[in-house]
């Protein structure tokens, strides 16, 4: 359903911030079982950390090993160990949601309180500590006991280490240049996980939001295209409980589609609903264009109605002009190699109008003047618009009209009613 004449906005596409290339994103999403988009986004994560430590592992152990490989042989074990262990605890996620987290922070706890020993307090490796808060990206704010409890884990890790560490440690005790190069280097490796996880959190976050947004325009653009502007503005603010009007002057159309039924019995199915989808999309064009609201279609016929806005010669008039461009339209389509025809019935009266529905919404118009309209239709020629003496004295001279007496409507009685024409010469020129 569409109301006014402002084209249809397009709902621009999510972008992506960060688009790594495939192979790289199969190796963060390795080892992911869930389907739960929440876990999946922790859990990248933590493969993401997991990684990071990997290759800081590795730069250690290479760094270690260009110093001096036997006499730091103890550390490189464990750099290496640590380097194989990070690359494969992503294989962990399938224990559960947070399991490979707790595992991680557990081995990376016991194995850097390992080399804190090893070469003292005076290299500064305790400064990884300092990178706790990242725990809570891992494991997220629901599982917010488990973080606690990894959390002050790590503080005991660090009192632990502050307190019974030495500062030399056992590993090369004479060579106090190379423990200063250790804290450099664990001071711009903390500065480098920390940026890592966190750009991988926030970029994570923006697709999320770019992602909401969307969908959110996505369901605001279909509210509008099957509700009034005007109801959909209340429906969203809550406070009605009900939607339900009463209209004095809604100018109400019925077309239903002349040869369709036995076209439609020639035609493949993909053939019919193709054509009404093309047909009735023009249509659906042609009520935005004119101000004019798509009520429902039924089968191959189809309603609408103008002056839902409290204007009643405005709606008459724009239903009018619609109505003559759908017969227009209807005359450019073919079906089963076949033009169809129209007919179409109009009268103007009041309406009860409002949304029902809890799941599937619906906006209908009910009452006397929707069942007058329906029998004109239903009383009227092939290629013609059948209107009522009412809807004629409020559209004025802006149409012609084809007098053709009085006829009596099933159940509606008897009804003075014309036929609709193009526009006058005078209002044309106009």
């Amino acid at each position: 359903m569409t109301v006014g004449t402002d084209e249809k906005q397009s709902i621009p596409a999510p972008y992506i911030l960060l688009a790594l290339p495939d192979w790289v994103e199969r190796i963060v999403e390795a080892g992911i079982v869930s389907t739960d988009p929440h876990i999946r986004r922790r859990q990248r994560f933590a493969n993401i950390a997991s990684y990071a430590l990997s290759m800081d592992a590795l730069i250690h152990l290479i760094v270690n090993s260009a110093h001096n490989f036997e006499a730091l042989l103890p550390v490189n074990i464990y750099n290496f160990l640590a380097f194989i262990v990070y690359l494969l605890l992503h294989r962990l996620h399938r224990f559960g949601d947070t399991f490979m987290v707790n595992v991680l922070i557990a081995f990376a706890l016991i194995g850097h309180s390992y080399v804190i020993f090893a070469f003292g307090l005076a290299s500064n490796l305790q400064v990884y500590f300092t990178m706790a808060g990242i725990i809570l990206f891992l494991v997220g704010l629901p599982h917010w006991r488990n973080f606690l409890v990894l959390y002050f884990m790590t503080f005991a890790a660090l009192m632990i280490s502050m307190t019974f560490a030495t500062e030399e440690g056992f590993v090369m005790l004479e060579d106090q240049a190379f423990r200063d190069s250790l804290g450099l280097q664990a001071m711009i490796s903390a500065f480098v996980l920390n940026a890592v996880v966190i750009a991988a959190v926030l970029a994570a976050l923006d697709r999320a939001e770019q992602n909401l947004q969307f969908e959110y325009d996505r369901a605001e653009n279909l509210l509008e295209s099957i509700l009034p502007a005007s109801i959909a503005i209340r429906l969203k603010s809550g406070k009605e409980k009900q939607i339900a009007d009463r209209l004095e002057g809604a100018s109400v159309l019925f077309m239903d589609l002349v040869g369709f039924t036995p076209a439609s019995g020639s035609a493949a199915p993909e053939e019919v609903v193709d054509y009404l989808h093309r047909l009735f999309s023009r249509f659906d064009d042609l009520c935005e264009t004119y101000g004019v609201d798509k009520i429902k279609t039924i089968g191959d016929s189809y309603m609408a109605v103008g002056g839902l806005d409290g204007d009643e010669k405005n709606g008459a008039e724009s239903i009018s002009k619609l109505a003559l461009a759908m017969r227009n339209s209807v005359g450019s389509e073919e079906l089963a190699g076949e033009k169809m025809g129209m007919r179409a019935g109009i009268h103007i009266g009041p309406v009860v109008a409002g949304v029902i529905g809890d799941r599937r919404l619906a906006y209908d118009v009910w009452g006397a003047t929707v069942n007058i309209a329906s029998r004109m239709e239903s009383s009227c020629k092939p290629g013609e618009i059948h209107v009522t003496d009412e809807f004629k004295q409020v559209v004025g001279d802006e149409f012609s009209f084809e007098p053709l007496g009085v006829i009596e409507l099933k159940g509606a009685g008897p009804h003075k009613t014309y036929f609709l024409r193009e526009k006058t010469d005078a209002a044309q020129k106009s």
